[in-house]
């Protein structure tokens, strides 16, 4: 047997230390990220709830299998939010920064009722998704999924963590195979959202001073939000 070269087996252990170290770092790089994203929408969840002057509400009447083809439209009073609510329809609420879109907390659901889909949007201030967070109550088998989904900038979906429940005894279940699913519609640019197929009735229309009255006597209208991190 022919002995190693001591000179070349030290640049082989070399290498492999080198690419260990490299290999760990690419390994920690999406949780990194992952955290990032998380504070970052914390920050944005704290302006919503700092700023519900700057709300836009709107609702639809679930007629179609697909959310983005009813006619959404802006309501005009606390009490038109509210009976929409009431009556079952589709119900969002848009926050904006600086004319952008930075918020969205949407509940999707169908015309009979028998799901609901309470869907939130974190979007940066170029417009690209940074995280959505879902949570899918359906009688079809009696579960509430909940699914946190991060995103890079260039949309590339970086993780997705999923956790599902018993509907009326909220013990952990798993989603069985042939589950109804109605996953969360994902927009992943503000834009897409703002666009005539999902609100047609003007509702992109970046909100003025005169909702400040609208939202200071609609309190019961906002959604008491999760933090996306605790649904793991």
């Amino acid at each position: 047997m022919t002995r190693p070269d001591a000179r070349a087996l030290r640049k082989l252990i070399l290498c492999a230390t080198i690419c260990a170290v490299d290999f760990a770092g690419l390994a920690q790089e999406p949780a990194n990220i992952e955290h990032e994203i998380a504070d970052y929408c914390a920050g944005r969840l704290a302006y919503a709830n700092q700023h519900r002057e700057a709300a836009l509400f709107v609702s639809a009447i679930p007629r179609n299998s697909d959310p983005t083809r009813d006619r959404w439209r802006r309501a005009i009073s606390p009490q038109d939010f509210a009976a929409a609510r009431k009556n079952g329809d589709s119900i969002a609420i848009l926050w904006f920064l600086r004319r952008k879109l930075v918020w969205a907390d949407f509940a999707f659901q169908n015309q009979f009722g028998d799901w609901i889909n309470q869907t939130t949007y974190c979007y940066r201030s170029d417009g690209s998704l940074a995280l959505l967070d879902s949570e899918l109550k359906s009688f079809h088998g009696g579960l509430r999924v909940v699914r946190d989904s991060y995103y890079a900038p260039g949309a590339a979906l970086l993780s997705q963590y999923q956790g599902s429940w018993d509907l009326g005894t909220g013990k952990p279940e798993q989603v069985p195979p042939g589950f109804w699913d109605q996953a969360a519609l994902v927009f992943l640019h503000a834009s897409d959202l703002l666009s005539p197929g999902i609100l047609r009735a003007g509702a992109s229309r970046i909100p003025q001073s005169s909702h400040r009255a609208f939202s200071s006597q609609c309190n019961s209208c906002f959604p008491e939000f999760r933090d996306a991190r605790l649904n793991r």
